[in-house]
């Protein structure tokens, strides 16, 4: 009898050890699902607008004449955002920012429909601030768009300012124009695709340089944290932003030691999303 009972604990402990791992597997599972279907809301988004791109130089007509900067302008994250001076947002490392001209204004009395800034700016947020209305402590993949109705030119598009780089975007009251779209996001790349030349040859950069020219398209990548690995790593990480080879472990092959607790999350709880985006503005479509 007592043989049995120990034979018996023995596959009660291991059946209830299989049961346990199929339940983590399932919340992971569904975790990911989860974050997978709200990046995929936010890539949809981004691909809708960044797909009508356009650049160049153009003129405007009447009591605004002035040289127009139509940009595709990138940004490689730094310690700063791009005239961001605001004490609650960092740039994510190892991050992309990317602002460009889509025709997805909203229609004018007239009918005609304005072209509109985007951006798309990977933050930060180390604490809750009243413009941002974002939860401190956390990532985001933030929209940055046209304030409708407004007559201050802090609220309205960069293409109609002076320089496509110094004052993209204007320090202070930009953020009134920003909107979380993505949460988690611990990584925003880029990759623009254009032809080199030959025919059916394509060369790929991290890179692009000219403002007033576009790529073939876009492959964009986006690295999201579920919801409940997101809170651990809050826990653990407090008001710190990462550095960049922390969350480049989430996706290679590195062997992570015992001290590795943020990238052991980052590994375990990122689900990555990329998609190319052709656009149909580009020279090279021609």
């Amino acid at each position: 009898m007592l043989t049995a009972i120990a034979v018996l604990s023995l596959m009660m402990v291991f059946m209830f050890n299989i049961a346990g791992q199929s339940v983590r597997a399932w919340e992971t599972g569904g975790r990911r699902m989860e974050t997978a279907q709200a990046g995929r809301i936010g890539m949809n988004l981004l691909a809708s607008e960044l797909r009508y791109a356009f650049a160049g130089v153009a003129t405007n007509s009447g009591t605004n004449a002035t040289a127009v900067f139509s940009n595709f302008a990138t940004f490689v994250a730094t310690n700063g955002l791009p005239g961001e001076t605001s004490g609650s947002l960092a740039a994510v490392p190892g991050s992309q920012s990317l602002f460009f001209i889509s025709p997805v204004g909203p229609h004018d009395a007239d009918g005609g429909v304005p072209f509109a800034e985007i951006g798309y700016l990977p933050m930060f947020i180390t604490k809750r601030d009243g413009y941002q209305s974002m939860a401190g402590g956390s990532y985001s993949l933030v929209r940055h768009g046209f304030a409708p109705g407004s007559t201050n030119l802090n609220y309205q598009d960069f293409y109609g300012r002076a320089g496509p780089t110094t004052n993209l975007v204007t320090p202070g009251a930009e953020p009134n124009n920003r909107t979380p779209l993505v949460d988690n996001c611990v990584r925003f790349s880029l990759e623009f695709a254009s032809t080199n030349g030959g025919a059916g040859s394509i060369s790929w950069t991290t890179n692009w340089t000219s403002q007033t020219n576009l790529p073939l398209g876009v492959l964009v990548t986006m690295l999201v944290l579920d919801s409940k690995s997101a809170a651990k790593l809050s826990q653990i990480n407090g008001l710190n932003v990462l550095d960049a080879a922390t969350i480049d472990k989430a996706t290679n092959d590195t062997p992570l030691v015992q001290s590795d607790v943020a990238a052991r999350i980052l590994r375990e709880g990122t689900t990555v999303l990329r998609r190319f985006v052709p656009l149909v503005n580009s020279a090279y479509t021609k």
